[in-house]
């Protein structure tokens, strides 16, 4: 059994950020590496790897969104999604809901692309880059 699952099955709430307002950006938080100690992991040590969450706000862009409609850059991925109770993997045809909570894996080189994106998304939806939406301040 991993982190976060309970002997029962039930899955503990996923450490992030308290939800943002309308169609602010979320604000990933790094979970996976702790400076001065906390948890690490092997795996993700070996690729200099890092875990954010994500809150999907209410009336974000991010809501409706399929997951292959992400496209993330090529080596952060969506390792998880925790929905109400319930943690699992989706698939690429799976749409975000408000109040879903993204395990994003990603490595430090591609951090700022993958924030970037989430939050272009965010902001504009699914039509983000068409807009012109970057996800930059």
């Amino acid at each position: 059994m991993g982190p976060g699952v309970h002997p029962r099955g039930r899955v503990h709430p996923v450490p992030g950020p308290d939800p943002a307002v309308g169609r602010q950006a979320p604000r990933p938080r790094p979970v996976g590496r702790r400076p001065g100690g906390g948890h690490r992991d092997r795996a993700l040590d070996a690729v200099d790897g890092e875990v954010l969450t994500i809150t999907v706000p209410k009336g974000s862009g991010l809501a409706g969104i399929r997951i292959f409609e992400l496209r993330l850059p090529e080596g952060s991925a969506i390792a998880g999604v925790v929905r109400v109770d319930r943690l699992f993997v989706p698939a690429k045809a799976d749409r975000l809901r408000s109040g879903d909570q993204l395990i994003v894996v990603t490595t430090p080189r591609l951090r700022e692309a993958t924030e970037q994106r989430l939050t272009a998304l965010a902001r504009a939806g699914r039509l983000a880059r068409w807009l012109g939406e970057t996800g930059r301040d």
